[in-house]
C-alpha cells in the first residue's frame, strides 16, 4: 500500500519531508517520467509521485485528477494551472504549509501563501 493510501497522511508527510533539500530538475530530461525518492533532482510532479507512486509524475495529469473547491487536508495534493505551461503541484501538511519543488529552491516546505503567490490552488486530490 503506497504511503497516504487509506488516509495515512503521517507516513506520506514523513516521506515528503525526507525529500526536502532535493534539487529542482528532471534527470529524465524533461520527459515527465517518474524518478523515485532516491533521485537527487525532481520537479514538482516527480516529487508528488515519489511520495505517492500511484499518482502520475506529470502536473497536467494531476490537475485532471483534482477536484476544484475542496478544503485541503494533511497529505492531500494541491494542484494549480499556473504557472504556464505545466502548472504546479504540492502536498499539504498538518501545519497548513505546503511541501513542493520549485526552480532555484528545490523541494522545500513553505506557507500556503507562498505556494499560491505564483500558483493559485485550482484543485485538490484527496489522499
Amino acid at each position: 500500500v503506497p504511503p497516504g493510501a487509506g488516509g495515512d497522511s503521517a507516513a506520506a508527510l514523513d516521506t515528503a519531508r525526507s525529500l526536502i533539500g532535493r534539487e529542482y530538475g528532471d534527470p529524465a530530461g524533461a520527459s515527465g517520467e517518474a524518478v523515485g525518492p532516491d533521485s537527487p533532482f525532481m520537479h514538482c510532479a516527480q516529487f508528488v509521485n515519489a511520495v505517492y507512486p500511484d499518482l502520475p509524475p506529470r502536473a497536467p495529469e494531476l490537475q485532471g485528477m483534482a477536484t476544484p473547491g475542496l478544503e485541503p487536508k494533511a497529505g492531500d495534493v494541491l494542484t494549480s494551472n499556473s504557472p504556464a505551461p505545466w502548472g504546479h503541484v504540492g502536498i499539504m501538511t498538518e501545519k497548513g504549509t505546503v511541501i513542493h519543488s520549485i526552480p532555484g529552491v528545490g523541494v522545500h516546505e513553505s506557507s500556503l501563501a507562498e505556494f499560491e503567490a505564483s500558483s493559485p490552488v485550482t484543485g485538490v486530490i484527496p489522499r
